[in-house]
């Protein structure tokens, strides 16, 4: 479960929602160098993304915070 799963995860969301899948993305690509935690949960707010009941939204969620957490 790392970066196969949460791409796999990413072209799910794609599919289904294009504006969750840009900004999901885009946290995942800065998730590897200048993304903080308080940064993301900004972003997450904003895109009413918080609190998804999406499975693959929820485990991207998760794997960005631990990502942010490893860098």
């Amino acid at each position: 479960m790392g970066v196969t799963a949460t791409n796999t995860a990413l072209e799910r969301i794609k599919e289904s929602d294009l504006t969750s899948h840009k900004v999901l993305h885009e946290c995942w690509e800065a998730s590897f160098g200048t993304l903080t935690h308080i940064a993301f949960n900004t972003m997450l707010n904003e895109a009413g993304l918080e609190n998804s009941d999406n499975e693959d939204v929820k485990f991207v969620v998760d794997m960005i915070k631990h990502n942010i957490s490893s860098q």
